[in-house]
């Protein structure tokens, strides 16, 4: 009995907080509504068709009417007239259809040649079975401007005629409404929640090709939700509407369709995992049928069986389904268990071909188990790994002592081994392991690495991957080498802060670096109390920095969006937002562009002002450059970077499976006692020899050197300029490291600048 109410209790709360985020739903998500737009001529509908000769004349008709400039069908290998229906439809263009390449997904490979063929500014991705009542293709183009957002999806209202049909088409409304609330799907507040639905997807041209296209999810067996993913990770916001009858589509056919449909994507959806999807089925059939099936005979069962049939009501008045729908609410699971069961075997087979289904919906595999010694040498020896806990590893110090852990993990060789719950994690310390690690970038990618979790810096660049990562950096870089002419500005906005006699060097520094960064960026004009606000959280360092905020994150990218649509009108602007404003996705280069900027070059001016205020020597400004490469290579602010293996490797006969975390460490290669004398010491003089290459990485390295490396020198310059026009030392503090987000000083670090005129003298001793 405890067991059994200890599973109602569960699922009680469960079902009434999915009760709840319909309510949410039923009453914020956008419906779309038909529109009389009267020039649509820069927009092209795209139609992938394969064997669809039954349904064209009843939808294609609908969407040529609509005004588009152009309605594109290709005929991808079908055997049934396809081709010929199409064209014979007026105003409508057929492609025929390429044969499929090697690495490609049907769909992807369909919508690929599509965007290729149209000549539209606005690409609309529409499935052959969608209807597109009157005034539905302009309706979708307000609600794109209503959302300020250049990516959208429909879902289209389901039509369903058959028992089978009812009972199971309908779970796709439930897992959009019963997910998230609106709000925070609209907030979007990590890569990972958006939505996208294939059936209905509009992007501009612009965004189009800076995110790769459908290329870049070539291999995707959800190409449309791993496609959404991808645009919201270049900054871009993906509006979200129903289709509310105005555009609808009857998707499967009768219930063997359901489980060719549902089976080929259900697995992926569980990351690969049988194991997640039986315990998901289990976990419906407890939740909706058990109270059903117990209620007649318990009482306390009666509200969870309500609540499972109020959730389904729910969902039905939200789509415009028939409200009587939600008594079958408790059948639904049951009707799953064939689907689900064929979803498990690995091979399935879609309209006419074979595919492999498995991995995550962004198609990198998972490992199915954390073996003991799961990145193992040829030999079989294993690889070594610091002290941890039997069962968690290494998570609990990773999360409270993550330095000592390294350092620890460092002293038993060039290559370890963490043990972190369902990852396998190697870390490697070597100038041969950081060249290997950040010269491949399609072996070795930022996708569900660890700065995927930091929602300040889970954007942009930062986040890309190829083949999309180096023509994007081929776009940036120019614009963020440039920065000499910024050099005034950031000097202004310091002598504004210039410090008194006596301060704290870490307070001021972070009151100093947004201040300089406000002045390269946006010439001061960014609101100071929104900068603020929107950097805190990286002030208090995990788990603070973890946990996202999409009210600040959304306030953040309003202001920026604002700040570049003023630089585009505006031809004297000349500070680094002006630079960007033509380029698509400058929002979230820009957002987290401030974050990563101020963080790293926060502290690193905080760690150059004790070590500068220790060793009076090196104040002039003819030694301040070598003082602050020693800084940076004691205190790197990217103290460990992380990549996932793409696909399987081997370095120095370790095998590194798909699905490895893989770190690479500036501050442990920077510590090697083989490659730097002393290495604990500060000694700027190290650097008159110069150095090998790959070990000094402070920025990274390869095609992931940082972007923002010319301006952080930059703001570094001015910023100790301007404090050292007096002679600077250290009076007391504790300046042991801590980490955070970056390697930060615990602080406080009290100096105190002579009061006496002139600058550092020069021939002051050093002192150890």
């Amino acid at each position: 009995m405890g067991a059994m109410n200890g599973l109602r209790h569960a699922v009680t709360g469960f079902l009434a907080v999915r009760v709840a985020v319909n309510v949410v739903n039923w009453r914020t998500f956008p419906r779309l509504r038909p529109s009389e737009r009267a020039d649509l001529s820069r927009v092209s509908v795209l139609v992938p068709a394969r064997d669809e000769a039954a349904t064209l004349p009843h939808t294609l008709p609908l969407l040529a009417a609509q005004g588009a400039g152009e309605v594109l069908v290709l005929d991808d290998g079908s055997e049934d007239g396809t081709a010929e229906v199409a064209a014979a439809v007026a105003g409508v263009q057929v492609l025929a259809g390429r044969e499929l390449p090697p690495g490609w997904l049907g769909k992807a490979w369909a919508l690929h040649q599509l965007a290729e063929a149209a000549s539209g500014e606005w690409l609309v991705f529409t499935d052959a079975d969608v209807h597109w009542e009157p005034g539905a293709l302009a309706g979708f183009l307000d609600e794109l401007e209503a959302q300020e957002s250049r990516v959208g999806s429909i879902f289209p209202s389901q039509d369903t005629r058959t028992w089978g049909e009812r009972l199971t088409v309908p779970v796709i409304d439930e897992v959009l409404l019963s997910g998230l609330p609106y709000p925070l799907l609209h907030a979007q507040v990590s890569p990972l929640a958006v939505a996208a639905n294939g059936q209905a997807i509009a992007i501009h041209r612009e965004i189009y090709d800076a995110i790769g296209g459908w290329e870049s999810v070539r291999g995707r067996i959800v190409e449309d939700v791993a496609f959404g993913r991808l645009a919201r990770r270049q900054g871009n916001e993906v509006a979200l509407a129903l289709g509310d009858g105005t555009v609808h589509t009857r998707m499967y056919r009768g219930y063997r369709e359901v489980m060719a449909g549902f089976g080929k994507n259900l697995l992926t959806a569980h990351a690969g995992r049988r194991s997640l999807l039986v315990a998901d089925i289990a976990w419906h059939l407890a939740a909706y049928t058990l109270p059903a099936l117990l209620a007649p005979r318990s009482r306390a069962w009666r509200l969870p069986l309500a609540l499972g049939v109020a959730q389904r009501a729910l969902v039905a008045a939200t789509t415009t389904r028939h409200p009587a729908e939600a008594l079958l609410a408790p059948l639904l699971p049951v009707a799953g268990l064939p689907v689900a069961a064929g979803a498990l075997r690995r091979r399935q087979r879609w309209k006419g071909r074979d595919i492999h289904v498995g991995g995550t919906l962004d198609d990198t595999p998972v490992l199915d188990r954390h073996p003991d010694s799961p990145l193992t040498p040829s030999d079989g020896t294993g690889l070594p790994s610091p002290a941890g806990h039997p069962v968690h590893g290494h998570l609990g110090r990773w999360g409270t002592e993550p330095l000592a852990l390294l350092e620890e993990g460092s002293e038993l060789g060039p290559l370890f081994e963490l043990r972190l719950p369902r990852k396998a994690a190697v870390v490697g310390t070597s100038p041969a392991w950081n060249r290997f690690v950040l010269r491949d970038g399609e072996t070795f990618v930022a996708r569900r690495s660890m700065a995927a979790l930091i929602p300040h810096l889970a954007g942009g660049i930062i986040v890309t991957d190829a083949p999309v990562h180096r023509p994007r950096r081929q776009v940036l870089e120019p614009r963020f080498r440039d920065v000499e002419r910024l050099r005034a500005r950031v000097r202004g906005a310091v002598e504004a802060l210039d410090p008194p006699t006596s301060f704290d060097g870490l307070a001021w520094s972070l009151q100093a670096v947004p201040a300089m960064l406000n002045a390269a960026l946006f010439s001061g004009s960014f609101p100071d109390d929104l900068l603020a606000a929107y950097l805190h959280p990286l002030e208090q360092g995990m788990p603070a920095a973890l946990v996202p905020r999409p009210g600040p994150r959304r306030a953040v990218r309003r202001e920026l969006a604002a700040q570049l649509r003023r630089r585009e009108h505006d031809p004297q602007a000349d500070d680094l937002a002006a630079a960007l404003a033509t380029v698509p996705g400058a929002v979230e280069e820009l957002r987290v562009g401030l974050a990563a900027g101020f963080d790293t070059s926060a502290h690193t001016l905080a760690w150059a002002l004790w070590y500068l205020a220790a060793h009076p020597a090196w104040q002039p400004a003819e030694r301040r450059r070598q003082a602050v490469d020693e800084v940076l290579r004691l205190h790197p602010p990217g103290f460990i970077g992380s990549r996932r293996v793409a696909r399987a490797t081997e370095f120095e006969g370790v095998r590194l499976p798909v699905g490895t975390l893989v770190f690479y460490s500036p501050m442990l290669t920077h510590r090697r006692p083989e490659l730097w004398r002393d290495p604990d010491t500060f000694d700027p003089r190290r650097f008159d020899a110069g150095f090998r290459a790959w070990t000094y990485i402070p920025f990274s390295a390869g095609q992931r050197t940082c972007l923002g490396t010319h301006l952080a020198r930059l703001m570094l310059d001015e910023a100790l300029d301007v404090v050292l026009q007096r002679p600077l030392r250290a009076v007391d503090g504790d300046p042991s490291p801590t980490a955070a987000v970056t390697i930060a000083p615990r602080g406080p670090l009290r100096l105190h600048r002579d009061p006496a005129a002139g600058g550092p003298r020069s021939n002051e001793s050093d002192r150890p």
